[in-house]
């Protein structure tokens, strides 16, 4: 869209097209003719944001949005140029009318377009990625009875190719601290890996795929990473496990607090995490838990502190 001259009607009240302006869009609510109408606009959530075709929906929307405000600013233009007749009050209510939607249109715009760039930045900075280990010029030795003395091998009946994210973490810590280089990674996949996994490795192998290229069609076929967007709904629907140790589930609850803070800027993270954990300890803590908690808070509010989370933690386990 060309450049929109939004400050040149910073100062006029609201107003909507008639239903023709919102024809490709959603009409407006009927109202009384003085009566503003608040614009409104899809709510981003988690399970929209997953689908490709939201987003498109979303710059369908701006681009009809666009397109209108382009022809509003054709019309404004046109009725400024027509000759008044003196004394005549019509030119200058239609320009201010032809204003009032023209505002509106672009307030419409730009809050399209904020949506259209959050979603873009959740499904970019989120798109779920499997970490490589650095490749070394030379790298250490495998030992292949060691192995399998450490590890269980994946992708057989007790440890299937679903279990291969957490299986691959733990060798990649391994390999780390005996300076592994990729042929060692791909030498001690051959070792430990059993079923389709180990099927698909020896085949990958005999087109001498690289361990990137390995590691991008395992993760592919055999992981199903969680994105930002499932940890944020994991979080929303967050409940202690029965019998599970306070602890224990506040720990959870503070994972996913860190899965989903690139979410919210900088400098608010900090405050949020504070804030949620304590929320949730409030809630999921026992009852008795729970009424320590308050009567410390009442307590120290009433000399004028703030209890921390870490502080209230320790109040509710002891």
């Amino acid at each position: 869209m060309s450049e929109i001259d939004s400050d040149r009607f910073t100062n006029l009240s609201g107003s909507y097209f008639e239903d023709r302006v919102w024809d490709r869009h959603e009409k407006p609510p009927k109202r009384k003719d003085k009566d503003k109408v608040k614009v409104s606009y899809p709510q981003m959530e988690a399970d929209e944001l997953k689908d490709g075709d939201y987003l498109c929906s979303l710059k369908r929307k701006m681009n009809g949005y666009s397109s209108d405000i382009s022809k509003t600013q054709s019309m404004l233009e046109m009725i400024s140029r027509l000759p008044r007749r003196a004394g005549s009050t019509s030119a200058s209510s239609d320009i201010l009318k032809q204003g009032e939607e023209l505002r509106d249109l672009i307030v419409a715009y730009k809050k399209i377009a904020d949506q259209v760039a959050q979603v873009q930045k959740a499904r970019e900075a989120f798109n779920p990625s499997f970490a490589i280990p650095k490749d070394r010029k030379h790298g250490g030795y495998v030992d292949e009875v060691k192995l399998r003395k450490l590890f269980n091998n994946c992708g057989n009946q007790a440890f299937p190719a679903a279990t291969f994210e957490t299986f691959f973490s733990k060798l990649t810590t391994f390999g780390e601290r005996s300076k592994w280089n990729h042929d060692n990674y791909i030498q001690a996949l051959d070792c430990l890996l059993d079923g389709p996994l180990h099927r698909q490795l020896r085949e990958l192998r005999k087109q001498n795929a690289s361990f990137p290229e390995i590691m991008r069609t395992l993760t592919d076929n055999h992981i199903v990473q969680d994105t930002v967007l499932d940890h944020k709904k994991a979080l929303k629907e967050f409940k202690r496990k029965p019998s599970e140790r306070l602890t224990t589930a506040m720990s959870r609850f503070a994972t996913l607090l860190t899965y989903t803070s690139a979410l919210f800027p900088p400098a608010e993270r900090e405050y949020r995490k504070q804030l949620e954990k304590t929320t949730t300890l409030k809630l999921i803590a026992s009852p008795a838990a729970q009424e320590r908690i308050k009567k410390e808070v009442l307590k120290l509010e009433m000399s004028g502190r703030m209890p921390t989370y870490e502080y209230l933690l320790q109040v509710a386990i002891q």
